[in-house]
């Protein structure tokens, strides 16, 4: 049996309490129905621990706030993984879905908010500058 990863299943759970719905699509909108990211699966968990990791990597080179969508972010920490870890990790473990990346940012204590409320799965994600 996998380790859990308690930063990501409290970052998933907090993440739910503040949009009850958050899927891996992203947030929940008004016309489609999909299932709730489940804290407990070890490739969620994976997921947004790859996604926290990756906001830590932003920010420690932000100078300022800067605000970006969560689906840029996501593609974002992707590609870093990918860069960083080609040859040693499975192809699974590349794949961020939008909902880890929307967890990942509230576990964290980013400002994330609706893109367009009930019509898109993307939150706009402030990553806040570096603390020096």
């Amino acid at each position: 049996m996998a380790r859990v990863n308690q930063r990501a299943v409290d970052a998933i759970r907090l993440a739910l309490q503040r949009f009850p719905g958050l899927s891996a699509e992203g947030l929940p909108i008004l016309d489609r129905n999909y299932a709730p990211l489940d804290p407990w699966v070890n490739y969620t968990q994976a997921q947004v621990h790859t996604a926290m990791d990756y906001l830590r990597v932003e920010q420690a080179s932000c100078k300022r706030n800067k605000t970006l969508g969560s689906y840029t972010l996501k593609h974002r920490a992707e590609r870093h993984v990918e860069e960083c870890f080609r040859r040693e990790i499975d192809t699974a473990t590349l794949y961020v879905s939008n909902g880890a990346m929307i967890a990942a940012a509230i576990g964290l204590g980013f400002k994330v908010e609706p893109n367009d409320p009930g019509r898109s799965l993307n939150a706009m994600i402030t990553v806040p500058k570096a603390v020096q």
